[in-house]
């Protein structure tokens, strides 16, 4: 008769406790999937640093899969698990870039209050990003002046992001009568763009003949540069 109690309360008890055995099971689940996704993670920021490391030693165009592969100490195999490509590698790193070149923007024009003094600070901080970043500012600028390359939707979302911090510099200017109403800011933002892109480019490649020129220096030219664009802008 106890027996029978006994295993008459079984169903009741499973019932009764199923949801728990249940949510374990779940739980069990869910945090073997999170410790997959943290290992693959790890893996995906080993490969980028990798990466990154064989740059700086060889330039931004002489990285290839296989040096990567051996220098990660990976299979190449599991390497194309993670980048199918040089090329997906770059624009991984590229995004990381450009996010770290949006940041020094917003950081050096936090301090600053008219609107041409920002623009100035957006100039004044590609600069210092391109003297201490010189790996990621030319990973920037490698798909600025390249054309075969494709820009990834989200290198083209920081880029809008970057666009749309200087047209609201610009606007903010032109309300605060510091800038001329007659300027567009959509062109100004891409004409800015445009032009320190290029000054930044003429610093690297004329390195060179700056460092022997007495009167010259990268610091002149930036600020030459600067006072020229404010004066060309203003009201």
């Amino acid at each position: 008769m106890i027996i029978e109690d006994q295993v008459s309360w079984l169903p009741m008890f499973f019932k009764l406790f199923r949801p728990t055995f249940y949510l374990c099971e779940e739980n069990s689940l869910l945090m073997a999937k999170m410790k997959i996704k943290e290992k693959k993670q790890i893996k995906y920021n080993a490969i980028l640093e990798v990466s990154e490391k064989l740059m700086q030693l060889n330039g931004l165009h002489a990285l290839n899969l296989d040096d990567v592969a051996k220098e990660a100490k990976m299979a190449k195999g599991t390497l194309y698990l993670y980048f199918k490509s040089k090329e997906e590698i770059l624009g991984a790193l590229a995004l990381k870039a450009r996010k770290m070149l949006l940041a020094a923007f917003k950081e050096n024009i936090s301090s600053k209050t008219s609107a041409i003094d920002k623009l100035k600070g957006v100039i004044e901080a590609n600069y210092l990003f391109y003297k201490s970043n010189r790996l990621y500012y030319d990973l920037v600028s490698f798909y600025e002046i390249s054309e075969r390359e494709t820009e990834t939707p989200q290198m083209q979302e920081v880029i809008r992001q970057i666009t749309n911090l200087i047209v609201s510099i610009i606007e903010e200017g032109q309300e605060n009568e510091e800038i001329r109403k007659s300027i567009d800011p959509n062109v100004l933002s891409i004409s800015m763009w445009g032009m320190t892109v290029g000054v930044m480019q003429l610093l690297k490649v004329k390195a060179e003949l700056i460092s022997t020129h007495q009167a010259l220096t990268e610091q002149k030219i930036i600020q030459n540069y600067t006072e020229l664009f404010a004066i060309g802008i203003k009201k």
